[in-house]
């Protein structure tokens, strides 16, 4: 079990988590990064480099290996193409938000804290990489080099969706979800999810997600407000070169 440091804290306890601990809060401070730190140097640290097992204080391993499980992956097309050729038996959903309200997140969320030149470094040489394997990608790149943060992130964001998109249209394990769709009405969303990986809607988890959608980890947030925020955070220099890039792309069709 891995919990995410922005993941919602669980409103309820698993089956596989003692009730006492659930109560405690410790599941969530797993995540924690100096206490993760911490216990790989000492009383974890034969555990090095390799992945955690749930901790018997916390709950029960065997419990949760006959739990759902359910993996969140960021820009990894390659991982998505395999699964979806050679395990038909594992469900997709590959969320996708508008390339603008995508790449406002991820200026204000991860660039304010990075290392803006290393990390447009490795995005061209990603860019670079796909551009060497496939003529047809790099035509449309174009210049690498030349690219900024806007160009280098949206040209990597259309790569990635358009690539998970041609393999996973049409198949049943896949579903795409528009993520200012999912935001405006998130109740059928969520039980269609529930539906593609063979988990029961009932009224007592309806009113569950129900509860979920009234605070996020953030406090209170109106969904609509989030997924439109960035027409007033984005200039419009960046937003028209988003929006060219997007509009060679059979993507932009789902916003129009």
């Amino acid at each position: 079990m891995t919990t995410g440091e922005r993941d919602h804290r669980l409103k309820v306890n698993k089956h596989y988590l003692h009730d006492w601990a659930h109560k405690a809060g410790l599941p969530p401070l797993m995540a924690r990064p100096k206490i993760r730190n911490v216990l790989g140097k000492t009383v974890l640290r034969e555990l090095d480099g390799h992945i955690w097992g749930l901790p018997s204080i916390i709950g029960s391993q065997e419990r949760l290996e006959e739990a759902c499980t359910i993996i969140k992956v960021n820009q990894v097309p390659l991982l998505t193409q395999w699964i979806l050729a050679e395990r038909q038996d594992v469900p997709i959903v590959n969320i996708v938000r508008h390339p603008c309200g995508r790449h406002a997140s991820f200026a204000k969320r991860y660039l304010s804290d990075a290392d803006t030149e290393a990390e447009l470094a490795l995005t061209r040489d990603h860019l670079r990489v796909i551009a060497s394997d496939d003529e047809v990608w790099s035509g449309r790149f174009g210049a690498i080099d030349e690219m900024g943060h806007v160009a280098s992130q949206t040209w990597m964001w259309r790569f990635v969706n358009e690539s998970i998109e041609e393999v996973g249209v049409g198949k049943p394990q896949f579903m795409r979800i528009i993520f200012e769709e999912m935001t405006a009405d998130p109740m059928p969303h969520a039980k269609a999810i529930y539906e593609l990986f063979g988990l029961e809607w009932t009224s007592e988890v309806s009113a569950l997600v129900e509860q979920g959608l009234e605070e996020s980890v953030w406090g209170k947030l109106d969904p609509a407000q989030v997924a439109s925020a960035w027409r007033k955070s984005l200039s419009n220099d960046e937003i028209d070169e988003i929006e060219t890039i997007l509009a060679g792309s059979p993507m932009a069709a789902w916003w129009a």
